[in-house]
C-alpha cells in the first residue's frame, strides 16, 4: 500500500503500548481470527466460481471464500493493519502445512506463536515487498520475542472465544484443497472505508456476492440510519442483476428488524447449530 512508512510507525506505537486503540479508524489492532461462524452462513450464497467483494480483516473471510470456490476476490478494509494481517494469513497458507499454520496463528494455543524463524523461512517469500518490509521491521523491533508475547497482543488482538469449527477451511481435510485453490485465485485489495467504496469500484465488473460482515456496528448512529439506503442505492449498482449483498451478520437477535418496516429490502436468515447462532441480513438485487 502507499503508506508503508506511516503504517510501520503506527504499528510500532501499538506494539510498544504508546498508542491507544481507536476502533473504526485507519489504524487499530486487527483480530488475527474472525469471531464469525463462517461455516454457518457462507453456504447460503453462490460463491462457487463467483466474483466477490469481502471485508479483509484477519484474512479468514478471504480464505473461507477460496474454499467455497470463489475465483475472483476483492478484499477491502479501512484499517491499514488489516492489509498486512490478511496478507500474512494468505501467505501462511501458501507456505505452511496444516499443523504449522494452526500453531502459527493460534488455532491450537491461547496466544499466537508468530515464530520469527517460521515467518522468515516459510512465509516471507510469499509476501509482497511492502508487506515483507512491514513485518521485517516489526520483528526487528521486538515482535514475537519470547519474553514479550503479551506485547504482540497490543498490535494484534486475540478473540479468545473462538473455536476452529467457525471456519471450514481450517478443517484438516479442507486445508490442502483451499491451499491448492489459492494458486488460481484472482485477488485484489482495496484500502477504503465502506462509504467510499462506490468511488473506487467498477460498474463494468459487478460482483455476484458482497460480504460486509458486521461493519454496520462500527458506523456510528448517523451513518447507521442511512445504511439500508446505502446498500441498495450506492452498492447495488455494483452487483450483478441477481447479485446478493450480505449487509449484516453477527451473533445478535432480531434488533434490526426495523430495517424492513418501511422498505423491506432485506431478507433475514437464522443460521444455527449446537455451537453457534447467527442472524444474517441479505439484500438481493433481483428482488427489487
Amino acid at each position: 500500500m502507499d503508506n508503508l512508512e506511516k503504517d510501520i510507525k503506527n504499528g510500532l506505537k501499538y506494539m510498544h503500548g504508546t498508542k491507544r486503540l481507536l476502533y473504526g479508524k485507519k489504524y487499530y489492532p486487527p483480530f488475527y481470527q474472525t469471531n464469525e461462524a463462517l461455516y454457518l452462513y457462507y453456504p447460503l450464497f453462490p460463491l462457487n466460481e463467483a466474483r466477490i467483494l469481502t471485508v479483509a480483516s484477519s484474512g479468514d473471510h478471504v480464505l473461507e471464500a477460496v474454499f467455497r470456490g470463489a475465483k475472483d476476490i476483492t478484499a477491502f478494509d479501512q484499517n491499514h493493519f488489516a492489509y498486512y494481517m490478511s496478507a500474512l494469513k494468505i501467505a501462511g497458507m501458501k507456505g505452511l502445512e496444516w499443523d504449522e499454520f494452526m500453531r502459527f496463528f493460534a488455532y491450537r494455543t491461547k496466544i499466537a506463536s508468530f515464530q520469527e524463524d517460521v515467518y522468515s523461512k516459510k512465509i516471507r517469500s510469499y509476501l509482497a515487498s511492502d508487506v515483507q518490509i512491514f513485518w521485517d521491521t516489526l520483528y526487528d523491533e521486538g515482535f514475537e520475542r519470547e519474553k514479550n508475547k503479551e506485547q504482540n497482543q497490543l498490535l494484534i488482538l486475540d478473540p479468545s472465544d473462538l473455536n476452529v469449527s467457525s471456519k471450514s477451511y481450517l478443517e484438516e481435510k479442507n486445508y490442502e484443497k483451499t491451499r491448492a485453490r489459492l494458486k488460481y485465485i484472482n485477488y485484489h485489495y482495496i484500502e477504503s472505508e465502506l462509504s467510499k467504496l462506490p468511488k473506487v469500484l467498477d460498474k463494468n465488473n459487478p460482483y455476484q456476492v458482497m460480504l460486509l460482515s458486521n461493519i454496520y456496528d462500527w458506523l456510528g448512529d448517523i451513518r447507521q440510519a442511512y445504511y439500508p439506503d446505502f446498500i441498495k442505492k450506492k452498492l447495488g449498482p455494483y452487483l450483478d442483476p441477481n447479485g446478493v449483498c450480505v449487509a449484516y451478520c453477527m451473533f445478535h437477535t432480531d434488533e434490526y428488524e426495523s430495517w424492513n418496516q418501511d422498505d423491506p429490502i432485506f431478507e433475514m436468515s437464522h443460521c444455527e447449530d449446537e455451537k453457534n447462532k447467527m442472524i444474517v441480513y441479505t439484500y438481493k438485487k433481483g428482488n427489487n
